[in-house]
């Protein structure tokens, strides 16, 4: 083999793991985005599912578990599955919940993965008080399932409820052909159980 083939062979092979790098909440070029998403609702849960080729192949969903007016805590879930022929590489959430006083503030937690270890997780403020990352770059093992990652929302005051919203993406690989990114969104009104 020729040294530039070698090179071009090698700059290559790097390349791929900074495919579906995320700038700015958008996947970087080198991603192919799924087609979607789809918007379904089951009871609490919403769900955003993405194609490839007119086939279902991933899905993001948000799960609201709940509300306690008295402890001002709520609970939530979001999901990633997909088909066989993919894997999960990165996930990134973007958290907008209220900020401010107090009486208003709600404080957002991640509880601990269960299953086999986990690669780091990042968790931090991001773009000021209201806002909260929660990314996972490279997911490992834990990308050959379903990854879910469960929340506690919780407010220091008794409030009737607080909005949230969330900004999603994943990027997968697969299908022997390269790297594939779904990006969605979801909003939850947290009130009062029924």
């Amino acid at each position: 083999m020729d040294r530039r083939r070698a090179l071009a062979t090698v700059g290559s092979a790097l390349s791929l793991p900074l495919a579906g790098c995320v700038v700015g909440g958008e996947p970087v070029v080198g991603t192919t985005a799924l087609s979607g998403p789809r918007r379904t609702s089951e009871g609490a849960e919403t769900h955003l599912k993405f194609d490839r080729g007119g086939e279902p192949v991933a899905t993001m969903s948000f799960l609201g578990r709940g509300f306690d007016r008295e402890d001002g805590q709520g609970r939530f879930r979001l999901s990633v599955s997909h088909d066989g022929d993919l894997r999960a590489e990165r996930l990134r959430y973007r958290l907008r919940a209220p900020a401010g006083d107090l009486e208003t503030a709600v404080d957002l937690y991640l509880q601990r993965p269960s299953g086999d270890p986990w690669p780091p997780i990042t968790f931090r403020r991001d773009d000021g008080p209201s806002r909260t990352l929660v990314s996972v770059d490279d997911l490992g093992r834990q990308g050959i399932g379903t990854v879910t990652l469960d929340f506690l929302a919780d407010t220091a005051a008794e409030v009737e409820g607080f909005d949230l919203a969330v900004d999603a993406l994943a990027t997968f690989s697969g299908f022997g052909v390269g790297q594939f990114s779904a990006t969605g969104a979801f909003e939850h009104r947290f009130e009062q159980n029924a």
